[in-house]
């Protein structure tokens, strides 16, 4: 039985009950659509009646709270700041190539953890990837798109560091180790970042020129070049701290180049173009390469080098690079990067997913089956005969993949790269069928494309602020289904986040029920929108009966909608699950769409506290509430955002007084005094407590012991992400 067809059965039952019909019809065919936008095709489903009241998600939707999504939303966008444990900043952009959207990505963990959640936090590959370098002991990074650099120790995982551009028109597209804790990338611009400590941190390292360059070669002793666009070729003495212009004698743009030893280097190029030095770059000349294909590659071990380019071309010399024969590959693919681990065996990889390995040299090459199809493969570096690494991308994002095999396997590896583009993943794990999934999610990220102004507040901070809150409501209760909160990165640029997480769902077999998608829902409170595809009806029926059962004010509709392929929903339909899209009402189209003018003031705080409460009874009745003992029952759902204080006695004092607070959920505390100038005065308590009832003293002193002056002061309790200040004053 498909997937479908049981979930359709699974809920007949349910939609007699409530007087509705259920439909599965022959697939749609997607079409491109702007955001939000209806097609001519879309058609209205009939409305169910509504459904009678369940006691415990009527108890869920009543203390759904507008406020508290809303001052969710205020610090999501940025115009409230975040405490985080290193300090206290503004949310100012959720733009996912930016460093910044790992922060929303932190808070977004922070507030589930506080609400007692488990966090899976699923991470993917974005930026399009270049380079890479693998050291078996040691520091290997991978680099490319957007200046992200990506270093590791171990392999298993790959965590960004700070590159030190992460502008959005920069890509790294060369790197190279020097020696001890240094290493140097290359890329748009004429930009050159180096690192002193292992790639944690890279500074930019002045360089003279504005074209791209492409690669970087640099040996031990610190000599090295760089090469790129325009026939430009940089030198270094002492290992890329500071850069010389030579003198190529081409304008052609060179793809990569190669240092022999300290007097001797190779470039390659444009419409066939190898160029040479013998005496450290004071004069390079060209040599004959016999082909007008363009090069992209060149490696060397010792005297003998390979060369690969355009049409599966592929070249080798046996002397520094002087002479160059034409060698058989095999492909028509354009080649872009070639690694050799000695004389013999060797790996060229390109276009349409290529991958060639040579066992002789490079006289005869064999395809090996790659990992993924429609990949351009832009870069290998091998470790031994059994492992080699390859980096790349396809239309929508980076791909990396290794093999331990010799080539026989490739494992795509990119979810390992931890970079900021990341899934937040919140669990309450069923209790009886806790394989079978529901899922509540939306996009976290924003745009418009920059990293200092991209608030997002309805598009989609409001899908989010719906989606915490539902997640506050239904943390106190029993499911007999795993119920998941995912809030998806990526949206803005292709559906990356959805589609990374549908895809590894659907290759690791999980059983996911059902998935309601939630997009800006905060604007325009005309109607509330619901699209379903051809098996996915019965879950946009049961949302709309939801929404005649527990927000009746709020008029909604439930179209029949295959061709809408706009948000988050859509990549679950193509890895073969049912989902649902929430969204406000377009018409017209909000004003401040992907502007900088989407901010929490235009939002409606009853508007997504109905779309709320749709989306916690919806969830709750596929989820299915687990009534067996007193697990059905729903117990009242922690406070809102903001955690409210017991008492604090005596207040005015002297010469203690004691700060009583209760917490609904373990985590980690901080109670703080501050001075009326905001000079932290004492730090009370900073450690993880259990969930209940607390109380510390402060007895009006430093944190040297020195008495303090009579006065006005602060205390600031913070719990996870919510925090409270309120006002002490010591008297004489």
């Amino acid at each position: 039985m498909s997937r479908c067809h049981r979930i359709c059965t699974d809920f007949l039952v349910t939609f007699f009950v409530f007087g509705s019909l259920l439909v599965c019809v022959q697939p749609g065919t997607a079409a491109e659509l702007p955001e939000g936008v209806m097609p001519p095709d879309a058609v209205l489903r009939p409305a169910p009646l509504a459904g009678a009241e369940d006691s415990t998600i009527a108890a869920m939707v009543d203390e759904v709270n507008g406020d508290s999504i809303f001052a969710f939303i205020e610090k999501l966008s940025g115009e409230v700041p975040v405490q985080f444990d290193y300090g206290e900043y503004s949310i100012v952009s959720r733009y996912t190539p930016c460093q910044i959207s790992r922060m929303a990505a932190e808070f977004l963990e922070m507030c589930f953890e506080a609400y007692g959640y488990s966090i899976e936090t699923h991470y993917y590959a974005v930026s399009k990837l270049h380079t890479i370098l693998v050291q078996p002991a040691g520091v290997s990074l991978m680099g490319g798109q957007y200046g992200h650099i990506f270093i590791t120790l171990n392999t298993s995982e790959w965590p960004r560091s700070k590159s030190g551009i992460e502008m959005l028109d920069e890509t790294l597209y060369g790197c190279d180790y020097v020696s001890g804790d240094t290493f140097v990338a290359v890329g748009t611009a004429g930009t050159v970042v180096r690192s002193n400590d292992g790639g944690l941190t890279w500074t930019a390292t002045v360089t003279g020129v504005s074209s791209r360059l492409e690669d970087v070669t640099i040996l031990a002793g610190g000599t090295g070049w760089a090469a790129g666009a325009s026939g430009v070729i940089l030198f270094t003495t002492d290992g890329g701290a500071s850069w010389s212009a030579q003198t190529s004698g081409v304008t052609e743009a060179f793809r990569d180049i190669a240092a022999l030893d300290e007097l001797t280097a190779v470039a390659v190029g444009d419409a066939g173009r190898i160029v040479r030095t013998v005496n450290g770059g004071l004069t390079w000349n060209t040599v004959t390469s016999g082909t007008s294909n363009a090069l992209a590659g060149v490696y060397f071990i010792g005297p003998v080098g390979w060369a690969v380019g355009a049409s599966g071309t592929i070249l080798k010399t046996t002397d520094s690079g002087l002479n160059w024969s034409a060698m058989t590959s095999g492909t028509s693919a354009n080649l872009k990067d070639v690694a050799f681990l000695d004389t013999n065996t060797g790996w060229a990889v390109g276009t349409d997913s290529e991958i060639i390995v040579t066992g002789n040299g490079g006289t005869s090459w064999t395809s090996q089956t790659p990992p993924l199809t429609g990949v351009t493969w832009r870069a290998i570096d091998v470790v031994s005969s059994s492992e080699a690494w390859i980096v790349g991308f396809d239309f929508y994002s980076g791909r990396a993949a290794v093999t331990t095999d010799g080539g026989a396997n490739w494992e795509s590896r990119e979810s390992t790269v931890k970079g900021g583009t990341a899934n937040v993943v919140a669990v309450k794990e069923g209790t009886t069928t806790p394989e079978e999934e529901m899922i509540l999610g939306g996009h976290y990220d924003s745009v418009p494309s920059n990293c200092d102004d991209a608030p997002g507040a309805d598009d989609n901070g409001s899908g989010i602020g719906v989606i915490v809150e539902a997640a506050r409501v239904m943390a106190q209760t029993d499911f007999e289904r795993t119920v998941k909160f995912v809030c998806f990165s990526g949206e803005e640029q292709g559906l990356h986040g959805s589609d990374a997480y549908a895809a590894r769902a659907q290759a690791e077999g999980t059983q996911i029920v059902g998935m309601f998608n939630l997009d800006s829902v905060g604007w325009n409170d005309d109607y509330f929108r619901l699209f379903s595809d051809d098996y996915s009806a019965w879950l946009g029926d049961l949302a709309l009966t939801m929404a005649g059962t527990y927000a009746p004010t709020l008029e909604t509709y439930h179209w029949w909608c295959p061709t809408c392929n706009w948000s988050d929903h859509y990549p679950f339909w193509q890895h073969g699950f049912e989902a649902i899209c929430g969204i406000e009402t377009w018409d017209p189209t909000p004003p401040h769409h992907h502007t900088a003018g989407d901010t929490a003031g235009l939002l409606d705080r009853t508007l997504m506290a109905n779309v709320a409460k749709i989306s916690v009874a919806t969830v709750a009745s596929v989820a299915g509430v687990d009534t067996t003992g007193s697990a059905g029952i729903h117990k009242p759902a922690q406070t809102g955002f903001t955690h409210r204080l017991s008492k604090v006695q005596p207040n005015p004092f002297n010469p203690t007084t004691s700060i009583v607070f209760s917490v609904a959920a373990p985590g980690r505390i901080t109670v703080k005094i501050f001075d009326p100038s905001g000079r932290l005065v004492r730090t009370l308590i900073d450690k993880t407590m259990p969930a209940g009832s607390h109380s510390v003293e402060w007895n009006g002193t430093d944190e040297s012991g020195r008495r303090m002056s009579p006065g006005v002061y602060f205390y600031r309790i913070q719990v996870g992400p919510f925090a409270e200040n309120s006002k002490l004053v010591l008297t004489r």
